[in-house]
């Protein structure tokens, strides 16, 4: 275990990482508000940093658009393993005092030592491992220094790889999945769907088919030229020797 320096918060760096992923997934405040079951004036709130980003806000990013805690909070690039990214998760208080409990064993740490190494009174870490509290992010940040390990292991246990770029202090979102990509436009085109009336139903249905149709041609010519292009003329055939 190696111990850093103590991590600052600053909640208008973090807000704007958050504002960022908004804005790259074209979501109004409002929408956000709405898909998250948050109020649009604490987004607005988490965004500015006038108000600490909500760690269950923060979970459902994570699940919604797979964008790891440790770039959320910290702005650190870390690519989670594809398995653990694709899987829902919740704050399981459980769970994450007894990954403490077991990573404190391993180190042949008491109670007292380990919290004093973190830098957390004795009676936190006890109740943090018998699974009556979640930690708090700044509090979760302490022990990310001291053990050395990403926010994502700590709330979650996911793998996690760092990757080229290291820190990335600015608000750039790290690439999105695809199939988060998939779900987000989904979404969108369900949430779209349910304010047409009828006729406007039967007018995008209509548009639908004939885009598709103007796409499926597109290929089907793009494939025929393609395949015209690469047989071989008969004037660029070698001549038989007489």
């Amino acid at each position: 275990m190696k111990k850093k320096a103590e991590h600052i918060l600053d909640w208008q760096e973090i807000g704007q990482r958050f504002k960022s992923l908004r804005l790259e997934c074209n979501y109004t405040q409002a929408q956000m508000s709405e898909i998250s079951n948050q109020v649009q004036q604490s987004i607005a709130m988490f965004e500015s940093g006038t108000a600490p980003a909500s760690i269950n806000y923060a979970l459902f990013l994570r699940n919604e658009f797979g964008v790891p805690f440790e770039w959320l909070y910290c702005g650190i690039n870390v690519k989670v393993t594809n398995t653990d990214r694709n899987t829902e998760r919740t704050l399981e208080a459980y769970t994450i005092g007894a990954r403490l409990n077991s990573i404190r064993k391993k180190e042949g740490m008491t109670l007292k030592a380990f919290s004093d190494w973190i830098g957390i009174p004795l009676t936190t870490l006890s109740n943090y491992e018998k699974g009556r509290n979640v930690p708090e992010v700044k509090t979760a940040l302490l022990i990310k220094d001291a053990l050395n390990k990403p926010l994502d292991w700590i709330y979650f246990g996911d793998t996690c790889i760092p990757t080229k770029g290291g820190t990335n202090r600015h608000i750039t979102p790290p690439s999105i999945p695809l199939k988060q990509v998939k779900k987000t436009l989904k979404d969108e085109v369900m949430h779209h769907i349910k304010t047409l009336d009828a006729n406007e139903l039967a007018l995008f249905v209509t548009r639908m088919r004939m885009e598709k149709e103007a796409l499926n041609n597109a290929e089907l010519r793009h494939n025929t030229t393609q395949h015209n292009t690469t047989r071989v003329s008969p004037e660029s055939k070698p001549k038989s020797s007489e």
